[in-house]
């Protein structure tokens, strides 16, 4: 069960409530025929997964080692704005934005999972965390051009810092990393054999596809149209 950002969580079994502070996670059994219950308005995450499929899926991290216990943890930047997204996207009907929601679920596991910021001192912490929030909001929809103050202000630290941070754990500055995806998924789209320059172009932020056909080239060493 995760928490938004913004607001504490309620939730009841066997008749007792308990609280999942804000920006929060639990993790804890259910035994068979137990009935758990949200209280109140407030957006959360609660996944239920059988003990087999968690070993099977790798949970161990996140499994109480006895049934008594609870595993509790605070979220990173990154999962609490994949938590926000969910919350957008379970607003749209339709099956497509469901199956996203469900990638954003795994998403948010997978940080649980491989988070090694713990070995951080707290002052860095906060910054390696922002720079996974930068990383996944790149990843997020290609088609977008976002500023790096832009993208400063939505992680939440000023322009100077997430710079110098994100080369720091990543080893590229913010243009050459999204330079990198960008043309690696232009590459892919490109193999399909289905779309024309102008399409791919804009399918990755390009809004004109001599800048686009200029950066591919200087990329991969080769034009998008000699592309095979």
């Amino acid at each position: 069960m995760c928490a938004k950002n913004e607001e504490n969580i309620s939730y009841r079994v066997h008749d007792k409530i308990y609280q999942v502070p804000p920006s929060h996670f639990e993790s804890f059994y259910l035994g068979e025929n137990t009935i758990l219950e949200t209280i109140g308005s407030s957006f959360a995450i609660v996944l239920i997964i059988s003990h087999y499929e968690a070993k099977n899926l790798g949970l161990d991290k996140l499994i109480p080692k006895l049934q008594q216990d609870k595993v509790k943890g605070k979220i990173s930047h990154q999962s609490d704005y994949l938590i926000k997204k969910i919350s957008n996207t379970l607003m749209v009907e339709d099956s497509y934005h469901h199956l996203l929601c469900n990638a954003q679920i795994f998403e948010i596991l997978y940080n649980h999972l491989t988070d090694n910021s713990s070995d951080l001192r707290p002052d860095l912490k906060c910054h390696y965390e922002r720079v996974q929030l930068a990383k996944s909001i790149i990843h997020q929809d290609m088609s977008k051009r976002i500023t790096i103050p832009e993208l400063a202000k939505i992680v939440g630290t000023n322009e100077q810092y997430l710079k110098k941070y994100f080369k720091t754990y990543l080893g590229k500055t913010i243009a050459n990393y999204t330079t990198e995806i960008k043309m690696e998924y232009a590459r892919s789209l490109l193999a399909s054999g289905n779309l024309l320059i102008s399409d791919v172009s804009r399918m990755t932020g390009y809004k004109h596809a001599t800048h686009f056909t200029t950066t591919f080239k200087k990329y991969h060493g080769y034009k998008p149209i000699e592309f095979k």
